[in-house]
């Protein structure tokens, strides 16, 4: 996480006086980190940034000759150098300080879902009841349950910082405490423990693939604290990993681009399909070259945060072949994503 500012000088100079006080004010909402030839355009909130892990890669290779430079939207072309005291300290900081984390066993619950398409409406009766809101003295986001046992996934800017406890807020105003317990840089998602959650029905998951360009998704969560939002929108592309967002977005993760709105605060929250299955984690979005990009929002997908904490899928069932369909138990229709129906 990045958190700057700028300072303006007020009073009087050599030969004029400018009549304004001295004042900090926040980074503005983009701005480009230059490592030698290699930039990135980051997008912020309230001067908050967070940082691409192949740039954090680049400052733990760095050495006394390597150039960082910050350039702000607006400012026309001039760059600021960053000191080599304080890619010093960076470096010192990524080889040494970041915790390791240990992963959490999971079990994926197959769940059963409607075989066609629900209402909006429906949609958000079935999701919001798993869908959270994560508070703390540094801000907001959003999580959603993903297990009965109270374990809720989200962003890892949601709970980037030093405090690792927060407030749960769940549908109704239901407050409970919570603590991360896992946390991957690389894919930007965290996982979140609850205390004394008294509801805990997991949302389902498309595990078993990811969503097609065209398909109608629903996300929601709490943008800017407003509990309880769903915003509507399709699926617009697959991104993978290494592709035209390298650099901007989390490193090493596919990515579903959606029109539905994502805004501050709606981070972590899920992204679900037109059954309610969870196909992503809001994440971002993307204002493009000068700002002026529209609909263009991201969310990691949840089968790649799924492998990445080597969560268990459960077994195909299988049919018993000498028996006639009429009594074979063991006979169950499933989705691609892998739920029945």
């Amino acid at each position: 996480m990045l958190r700057g500012y700028t300072y303006s000088a007020g009073g009087c100079g050599l030969l004029t006086c400018t009549y304004q006080r001295s004042s900090y004010n926040d980074l503005p909402d983009v701005i480009e980190l230059f490592v030698a030839s290699k930039s990135f355009r980051l997008y912020g909130d309230s001067g908050e940034f967070q940082l691409p892990q192949s740039f954090v890669e680049l400052i733990k290779k760095s050495n006394e000759n390597t150039e960082v430079n910050l350039k702000l939207k607006g400012s026309s072309g001039a760059v600021i150098p960053i000191g080599s005291g304080t890619i010093s300290s960076l470096k010192q900081l990524y080889t040494k300080g970041i915790k390791s984390w240990t992963r959490p066993e999971f079990k994926i619950s197959r769940t059963k879902v409607s075989k066609n398409a629900i209402s909006i409406e429906k949609i958000a009766e079935n999701t919001l009841q798993s869908v959270v809101m994560l508070k703390n003295e540094r801000g907001l986001g959003s999580g959603f349950l993903i297990n009965n046992k109270g374990l809720i996934v989200t962003n890892r800017h949601v709970v980037a910082g030093g405090d690792k406890k927060f407030q749960i807020v769940a549908q109704g105003g239901i407050k409970a405490n919570g603590k991360v317990v896992y946390v991957d840089r690389k894919l930007d998602f965290a996982l979140v423990s609850s205390e004394g959650m008294k509801r805990t029905k997991p949302l389902p998951l498309c595990y078993a693939d990811y969503p097609t360009p065209g398909q109608a998704v629903v996300a929601l969560g709490s943008p800017s604290g407003l509990a309880g939002t769903v915003t509507t929108g399709i699926v617009s592309a697959i991104r993978y990993p290494a592709g035209k967002l390298e650099g901007v977005a989390p490193s090493y993760v596919t990515l579903i681009q959606t029109d539905a709105a994502i805004s501050p605060g709606n981070s972590g929250g899920p992204l679900v399909n037109s059954r309610g299955e969870v196909v992503g984690v809001n994440t971002f979005n993307y204002l493009g070259a000068g700002g002026k990009g529209q609909n263009l929002n991201f969310a990691v997908s949840i089968v790649d945060i799924l492998r990445a904490v080597d969560a268990v899928a459960p077994e195909e069932s299988k049919e018993i072949n000498w028996l006639p369909k009429w009594l074979n138990l063991f006979q169950t229709e499933t989705n691609r994503c892998g739920n029945f129906i």
